[in-house]
């Protein structure tokens, strides 16, 4: 699973952006952490204060709109504290749009929504992850349960989302942990750990659609 630097980034990210829920009733930044750095203000607030979520990740497209994601938080209490770690999800992590520099955020995806969420009904529960091409395309990827992980791409900035190929099952098969993704120019990279296999990184030069082996390690 992800380290908890990723989620110090996470927690520095939203700060910077201002991401407050839609809606949502949340403690007044006065009461929560304050700090300044060079002359920036930060203040930390909520995305969402019902749907709390981990390994967290966030992603800036082209048009300056914000988008996060993180995997359900069945290992993580609400805020504030709850004894009820059991939060809502669609069998697919949690994903969450901005489109006003983190002012207000809506949510990709109903809640037990019969598995409609970001990307269809595609599923996966952890380690999501962005990328983004030199074109816009943002890529993300999910991790179905150790089992696979497939990555789905947008292209109208994050509002909507087309289920890619489950490539863990095509370049090492299962289990799988710990995947990622990164673009350079229209290419897109995935890596991601076979346990028995090593990691193997695999490219796409056609946003997705076909993938190719281009490296791999017995580690």
């Amino acid at each position: 699973m992800r380290s908890l630097a990723l989620a110090f980034v996470f927690a520095v990210a939203l700060v910077v952006a201002g991401c407050v829920a839609p809606g949502s009733t949340v403690k007044p930044a006065s009461a929560l952490p304050t700090g300044a750095v060079g002359g920036l203000a930060f203040a930390a607030k909520l995305i969402d204060p019902v749907r709390a979520g981990g390994e967290p990740v966030i992603q800036v497209t082209q048009k300056g709109t914000l988008l996060v994601s993180a995997h359900p938080g069945w290992t993580h209490t609400r805020y504030p504290p709850s004894p009820n770690l059991v939060t809502p999800a669609s069998g697919q992590s949690y994903m969450w749009r901005s489109t006003d520099n983190g002012t207000t955020w809506t949510p990709l995806g109903l809640p037990m929504g019969g598995g409609v969420g970001p990307r269809g009904l595609g599923q996966g529960v952890s380690d999501p992850d962005f990328a983004m091409d030199s074109k816009g395309r943002v890529y993300f990827t999910d991790l179905e349960g150790l089992v696979s992980a497939s990555v789905s791409w947008s292209d109208d900035d994050g509002a909507t989302w087309i289920e890619g190929n489950d490539i863990a099952a095509s370049f090492g098969g299962a289990p799988i942990d710990r995947n990622w993704l990164a673009a350079d120019g229209t290419s897109v990279y995935f890596m991601g750990n076979y346990f028995t296999g090593g990691e193997n990184v695999i490219r796409s030069t056609d946003g997705g659609v076909t993938w190719s082996k281009v490296a791999a390690s017995s580690c």
